[in-house]
């Protein structure tokens, strides 16, 4: 059962990165428009798991964003100095 989830998760999260593939970087994305590639919790899930791997940036709460390479570096780099602090 376990291995059958793991898949769903899988071919979510390469729908979920076929559909904004179309998108210009740094485009914003709502996790409600992608609710129609599953249901509600598994897209949520699906979206929490790609900003994990860095391949989407949450702006806020269900917003998330194509990330611009520049931007990323940029944003991890402070956010490292921000918690030396």
């Amino acid at each position: 059962m376990i291995l059958i989830a793991k898949n769903i998760m899988k071919i979510l999260t390469k729908k979920i990165m076929n559909y904004t593939s179309d998108l210009p970087e740094g485009f914003p994305l709502t996790a409600k428009q992608l609710w129609h590639l599953g249901k509600r919790a598994a897209v949520n899930q699906a979206l929490s798991g790609l900003v994990k791997q860095r391949k989407l940036l949450r702006i806020s709460r269900g917003i998330y964003v194509c990330p611009i390479e520049i931007f990323v570096e940029l944003l991890l780099e402070a956010r490292k100095e921000w918690h030396e602090m």
